[in-house]
């Protein structure tokens, strides 16, 4: 049962693996950002299920069978001393403790999350709550239906923050990052999953980009540049400044 169980996982991640690659290969670069969401989660599923499909196969035709008489003999062997610990109860240690590290790290970042959010002043509007930061330093985020809004962004940049962060609550986005963690938890030898949780907050911050412009792309690009190196957006120059996931979601704002 236990190399059943391991054959589980390392064929999960075979399929990970090549699903993500299928991902980075063909649909990375387009502006397909409903169905790339789509994609990355549902590849998880498929991979976490295809081992359990069967193929049938014919039953081979039996061989003829035959009596062999064998002469009876005596032989004796002496029983081999057993290890303290065999190889697949080793490997069930190894990996019951990396889960319980990663369960550790996950319920240490949620407690994170709670913390900020009860510290905060809240304010309840509709569906979802806004929250004040108490700490200066703590950058604007959501996560379910709490939106946290740092006191530097509600002075400067607060319209924007509130209608990107807005987007990320009605699309459930914080449940999709929950489903991979939880997957991450289980599959933690597999570094593929780094690949995928990247790419899904990409593609999340292509989405609420995209829905949170209101018709002027450029003048939230400019916005995206001027948050990000903490500069006014109506002082910027043509100097423009290479960062990779603010330059690439300013070229999907730009691209048809």
């Amino acid at each position: 049962k236990i190399m059943e169980s391991f054959t589980y996982l390392f064929k999960a991640s075979a399929g990970m693996v090549a699903l993500y690659a299928l991902y980075w290969l063909l649909l990375r670069r387009h502006t397909y950002f409903v169905f790339n969401r789509f994609y990355l989660l549902t590849a998880l599923f498929v991979a976490l299920s295809a081992p359990f499909v069967v193929l049938t196969e014919k039953a081979p035709e039996p061989l003829p069978m035959t009596d062999i008489t064998l002469e009876p003999s005596m032989v004796v062997y002496a029983p081999a001393p057993e290890p303290f610990m065999s190889t697949e109860q080793i490997l069930w240690l190894v990996y019951g403790a990396g889960v319980l590290v990663m369960l550790g790290r996950l319920g240490f970042r949620l407690w994170q999350i709670v913390r900020i959010i009860r510290a905060g002043e809240r304010q309840r509007y509709g569906k979802y709550t806004l929250v004040r930061a108490a700490d200066a330093s703590i950058a604007s985020f959501s996560f379910l239906n709490y939106l946290v809004v740092s006191q530097k962004d509600a002075e400067t940049y607060g319209d924007v923050v509130l209608r990107h962060e807005v987007v990320h609550i009605r699309q459930r986005h914080s449940w999709d990052l929950l489903w991979l963690e939880s997957i991450h938890v289980f599959w933690w030898f597999n570094p593929i999953l780094i690949f995928f949780k990247r790419s899904l907050k990409e593609v999340h911050e292509f989405i609420a980009d995209e829905l949170a412009t209101n018709g002027d792309r450029m003048q939230y690009a400019h916005t995206l540049v001027g948050y990000a190196f903490g500069v006014s957006p109506n002082v910027l120059t043509n100097n423009f400044f290479d960062t990779a996931q603010l330059k690439n979601r300013i070229a999907m704002l730009t691209k048809n």
